[in-house]
């Protein structure tokens, strides 16, 4: 029609590239030939990641991402909306930064034709150290017993271990305890806690051990006891001859065990402080 020609349509394999030859031949029977080539294109790029690896835990801001891309008309490759350089087979995002916790890579190559590949990584960044209490001893604690069970609580989701002086505590959970031996008068006892990229939390709790002290030990309510009411009554052991007072308040001791009664609890942790005397 006019300067224009229209053929076909004619069959293009999958995947696949043909060639046509175009010939134009005038009124006299002259002929001029052409060959088309024509790609059939419909498979997406093959796409990888190599770098991090999955689910690694960092503790950079910023991490780069690599990986590989294959494709016989590759256009480009994205990390996270992220233009990366491409390379033989690769590719590469450098300082992609990340936000605390849990971190969604998303990466996605595109041809020429526009098919496209979509892959996707997790990585954790964690910056900070593991949240460590020390629940019991309560500061200011007067004991006679040695050595003494401390106690408390840990968090963090990669913890590694707590310890007292290089030695570990037992953990449960989110809870730690460990049994420390105590030299006569004051000890202030530090607690560490470590997460796997070596951060590390502290705590720390004042002691004062005096052997003739006599021993006292709240049995109910449990550590870490969880309640709607308050009041509450606690109750424990104690020397037979001693007075023992909770929170300030007295409390009955008869045979070797006391009670406190009516003890007013707030929102929230509470500690509970019993206090033998001779």
């Amino acid at each position: 029609v006019g300067d224009n020609f229209v053929a076909g349509p004619h069959d293009l394999a999958a995947d696949a590239e043909r060639t046509f030859t175009l010939e134009a031949t005038s009124p006299g029977g002259q002929a001029t030939q052409l060959s088309h080539r024509v790609t059939r294109d419909v498979t997406g790029p093959a796409l990888a990641f190599t770098a991090p690896a999955a689910d690694a835990v960092v503790d950079t801001s910023s991490i780069d991402v690599t990986g590989t891309a294959s494709d016989l008309h590759l256009d480009r490759v994205t990390v996270n909306g992220r233009t990366a350089s491409l390379g033989a087979g690769t590719f590469q995002v450098e300082s992609l930064a990340l936000a605390e916790g849990e971190n969604v890579l998303r990466a996605r190559a595109e041809d020429l034709a526009g098919n496209a590949t979509e892959v996707e990584r997790t990585v954790v960044l964690d910056t900070r150290a593991p949240e460590l209490a020390i629940t019991d001893p309560a500061r200011g604690t007067v004991t006679g017993e040695a050595p003494y069970t401390f106690s408390g609580t840990v968090a963090d989701p990669h913890l590694d271990r707590v310890e007292v002086a290089g030695q570990a505590a037992t953990l449960t959970g989110d809870r730690w305890s460990i049994s420390v031996a105590l030299a006569e008068g004051d000890n202030e006892i530090v607690v560490e806690a470590f997460d796997t990229l070596g951060h590390r939390g502290t705590a720390s709790v004042d002691v004062e051990f005096q052997s003739d002290a006599p021993s006292v030990h709240i049995d109910e309510p449990a550590e870490g006891f969880v309640t709607s009411s308050s009041p509450i009554d606690v109750s424990g052991t104690v020397d037979a001859e001693a007075t023992v007072t909770v929170n300030g308040e007295a409390a009955v001791v008869t045979d070797g065990t006391f009670t406190a009664t009516d003890l007013a609890l707030f929102e929230g942790q509470n500690r509970l402080l019993a206090r033998a005397t001779d």
